[in-house]
């Protein structure tokens, strides 16, 4: 052992970079890879620096190719001596507006001088104050103070001019910094020595045909996540479809992911895997417990803290005790001989007890001051224990004494919120009662003793203890949180139910891991896209990019390609001329990936030219893509009604309405195209209403419109093959049967 300590001093620095990063639905996981190279024979630690204080140090993982040994890792988090010439973004943008606020003072100050001269009149009067004023040489001084005001307010109007271009020049260099910072890197926009993570790595000692190359370390960081987006290239008549999947990846972890390979996942960061178990019902003898994965703290813990135990209550008794019985001593005993009639009320201030208390008959019954007397003595006869002085104590008779109890309110001060005497604290009643001020200006003789604070403390004792028990009697079963060893502490101070046990302690950088995880979680998506956890379906997928990528760490989406696949096309034309008289024209493919689709927006490029934005919906493998593809304007529509109205059934009792519709499509197209028309009948749920389709040329089949999320009843669908240049029709024949007594809302002769 004492060799392998030896050893394990030895510390070997190597430099790493990001080899790869998943980025999940919230959060990644990031790879380091460094090359070691030669290493100690036996135990060494590596050192690896330059990692983000915002990774989370209990997902540190460390693997190497070899036949070493990897014995722990464990981070350190470092923080410079001092910062270093800060060369970033955010320092010149500081020391311009700096500037600017220098250059806003300086204009103020010469316009306030231009205002005060502007104010100056110089008065050529003669006045008579002693003989021989010569009129002229008079003239001439004020000649000479308006030319000289005259110079002094044009130098100030130039200086006013120059700081305004000033102030405008650096406005401009502020806002080009700005737009430049929001632009930047991590590396470019932070300062140059901001604190970083070191991870140490221990190695066991090197075996026979060992030969390691390279170590590799991940960990997690929370701020990160991505989004799907897609990019449809046709060419070859829209007959040709080559799709990318891109995706829009944001993350602000601290450090530029460069070259790297991603890896996109639409899983959660975290999930719980284990199988859960299935416990048998039967009536019998009681099951053992489950197993859980945290055992209970060991039995006897609590006499750990005997000795402890036993201090803190002497001392919390003595302290209490010797503070109560000195406020009411000295009250007794008045003011000290040497403080005068106005140095009382200050001494009260700071901390002694006013004057009047020694005058209130009420404490002049012989056995509770010789009580007080006598435990004061027992007190001051014992051994001398050091108290800490209360910091405001020093200018009454009490220096030197232990602070008062919490609950004292010096004169001058707000009183305390009331509290019902049933729910205050004796301890508390008793400050109170002995400092609050009563009625004009006297004191009177608190009604709680320190018995019964004793008492009181005893029974709070009790029922800490019984809480104890219960809190020990419950399973033990953290959250993963406390799975991050490095962050656990056994806390020496913590109340009675909790010491003995881990407490955590998040690092330093948890506040500011928590504001980036919150600030990529609040990101506003780009425009169209969908969150992958809302389409991902019920599993998850990983893509993978076939090159390497670039993400630097802005808090913004960063558009990255990930794979490309060509498939065939087949082109068609849809139209709905119910409700607008256009053909748009659709393409529709085969999923050519491996892996489902998820919901994301579609740029459409026709022949290299940006044709529509559009929406890709969530499509399996295997499954058909229909892109659109924009409105075709070689080929027209028009649909016409003619509506005849009858009757029908015994004496007249019923309304007939024929609606005979005609679609008419024409083409300049030099080519046969198929257009796909869409109609609907109208739907009714009176039982007394009837709809039947008469005829159709050609026939039409059933539509349900599901494929857009938006199902109908008795939709209908045409294939129509439109010759080159040529045109083709549509004509279809309904019947509505209803009452004579009712009507189509709007007039039976219309459709």
């Amino acid at each position: 052992m004492s060799r392998y300590l030896e050893a394990v001093s030895i510390k070997v620095v190597r430099e790493s970079r990001i080899e790869s990063v998943t980025v999940h639905a919230r959060g990644a996981v990031v790879k380091r890879r460094a090359a070691l190279g030669e290493l100690p024979e036996g135990a060494c630690d590596v050192v690896l620096d330059g990692v983000t204080s915002l990774a989370e140090t209990g997902t540190l993982r460390a693997s190497i190719d070899g036949a070493r040994e990897v014995l722990g890792v464990r981070a350190e988090l470092v923080v410079p001596d001092k910062p270093g010439d800060d060369g970033s973004l955010r320092a010149k943008l500081a020391e311009v507006r700096r500037a600017r606020e220098d250059l806003v003072a300086a204009r103020s100050h010469a316009e306030w001088r231009r205002e005060l001269l502007a104010s100056v009149q110089p008065d050529p009067d003669l006045v008579r104050r002693k003989a021989g004023i010569d009129p002229a040489e008079r003239v001439a001084d004020a000649l000479a103070v308006v030319k000289l005001a005259t110079e002094e307010a044009a130098s100030l109007d130039a200086s006013i001019a120059e700081l305004s271009r000033a102030i405008e020049k650096n406005d401009r260099e502020s806002d080009a910094l700005r737009v430049k910072l929001a632009q930047a890197s991590a590396a470019e926009s932070n300062r140059d020595a901001p604190p970083e993570l070191r991870i140490v790595v221990q190695l066991g000692p090197a075996q026979e045909g060992d030969a390691p190359e390279q170590l590799e370390v991940e960990y997690t960081v929370a701020a990160a996540r991505w989004w799907p987006a897609y990019r449809a290239r046709f060419t070859d008549g829209a007959t040709h479809l080559s799709l990318t999947l891109s995706a829009l990846v944001a993350q602000a972890t601290g450090e530029d992911w460069s070259d790297v390979r991603l890896l996109l996942s639409t899983g959660d960061l975290l999930r719980d895997a284990r199988l859960p178990e299935l416990p048998s019902l039967r009536l019998g003898r009681a099951q053992k417990p489950r197993q859980r994965g945290y055992r209970p703290p060991p039995e006897g813990l609590d006499a750990m803290f005997e000795g402890f135990d036993r201090f803190v209550a002497e001392v919390k008794v003595t302290t209490m005790t010797i503070t109560t019985a000195s406020v009411t001593l000295a009250a007794a005993r008045g003011p000290a001989p040497w403080q005068g009639a106005d140095e009382t009320v200050a001494a009260y201030d700071g901390g002694g007890p006013p004057p009047s208390l020694a005058h209130d008959d009420d404490l002049d019954e012989p056995t509770e001051v010789a009580a007080i007397q006598d435990l004061a003595k027992k007190k001051r006869d014992a051994p001398a224990m050091p108290m800490p002085q209360a910091p405001g104590f020093g200018g009454g008779g009490m220096a030197g004494m232990p602070m008062p109890v919490s609950g004292a309110v010096p004169m001058g001060a707000p009183a305390p919120m009331q509290e019902s005497a049933g729910r205050m604290p004796a301890r508390k009643r008793m400050a109170q009662e002995i400092h609050a001020p009563r009625g004009g200006g006297f004191f009177s003789r608190p009604s709680v003793t320190p018995s019964m604070v004793l008492e009181e403390e005893q029974e709070e004792d009790a029922t800490l203890g019984g809480l104890t028990g219960v809190l020990d009697a419950l399973p033990i079963e953290p959250a993963d949180a406390w799975l991050d060893f490095d962050t656990l502490r056994i806390e020496p101070s913590a109340p009675h139910a909790r010491r003995g046990r881990l407490t955590r302690e998040p690092g330093p950088s948890a506040a500011a891991a928590a504001r980036a995880a919150q600030q990529i979680d609040k990101l506003e998506p780009p425009a169209g896209t969908t969150d992958p956890r809302a389409s991902r379906g019920l599993f998850d997928m990983v893509y993978s990019t076939a090159g390497t990528a670039d993400v630097p760490s802005t808090g913004r989406p960063h558009r990255v390609p990930v794979i490309t696949a060509d498939a065939p096309a087949k082109p068609r034309f849809v139209t709905v001329p119910r409700e607008a008289q256009e053909v748009y024209r659709r393409a529709d493919a085969t999923n050519p990936f491996g892996v489902p689709l998820l919901t994301g927006p579609v740029e459409v490029l026709i022949d290299g030219a940006l044709a529509a934005l559009t929406r890709l919906s969530y499509t399996d493998r295997g499954g058909v893509i229909s892109i659109g593809l924009g409105v075709e304007e070689r080929v027209r529509v028009a649909r016409t009604s003619r509506i005849e109205e009858g009757t029908a059934g015994l004496l007249g009792g019923s309304t007939t309405v024929d609606h005979t519709v005609t679609t008419e499509l024409s083409s300049s197209i030099g080519r046969k195209i198929s257009v796909e028309v869409l109609d609907r009948l109208p739907v009714s749920d009176d039982k007394d209403i009837e709809i039947k389709l008469l005829s159709s040329q050609p026939k039409a089949s059933p539509y349900s419109q599901a494929d857009l999320g938006q199902p109908l009843r008795k939709g209908l669908r045409w294939e129509v093959e439109v010759p080159a240049g040529g045109k083709a029709k549509i004509e279809h024949n309904y019947r509505i049967t209803l009452p004579s007594k009712m009507e189509i809302a709007g007039g039976n002769r219309r459709e």
